[in-house]
């Protein structure tokens, strides 16, 4: 299962998402939404948000990706705790929806739509209709 880390390290903030399961986590899908208007990339979110350029760190691709179990992935980390403050301030706006399957296609949807969840699903929403990019 995977689960979102949120962390106040180094002068700044880290958003992770974790494997928590036994197995690879195979991620099919993810759409990032603010506002429920569709972000195209981190630096469409930050934008948004009104985070400039000097305070956005690394950040790393979710999209398509294996996570093994256990390993974690720093999807985004901005420089200053103040940048973090900002985004964690935003963070009911933004809505991330994460689609990802077991090694036997078991499927699951993690979102925090309405309140963070991870739902058992058939099957992950094709990749050709994601519109987040990173």
């Amino acid at each position: 299962m995977l689960s979102p880390l949120h962390s106040d390290i180094d002068g700044g903030y880290v958003y992770s998402v974790q494997n928590d399961g036994v197995g690879p986590a195979i991620i099919r899908f993810v759409d990032i939404r603010l506002d429920n208007k569709p972000i195209e990339d981190w630096g469409d979110l930050f934008t948004e948000l009104g985070l400039n350029k000097e305070s956005i760190g690394p950040y790393s691709t979710l999209s398509n990706r294996v996570i093994a179990a256990g390993a974690r992935i720093d999807a985004i980390r901005l420089s200053n705790l103040a940048a973090g403050a900002k985004y964690r301030e935003n963070f009911n706006r933004i809505q991330i929806e994460i689609c990802y399957c077991s090694i036997y296609q078991d499927c699951y949807q993690y979102s925090t739509a309405r309140s963070p969840t991870t739902e058992f699903i058939a099957s992950c929403p094709a990749y050709a209709q994601q519109t987040f990019s990173n």
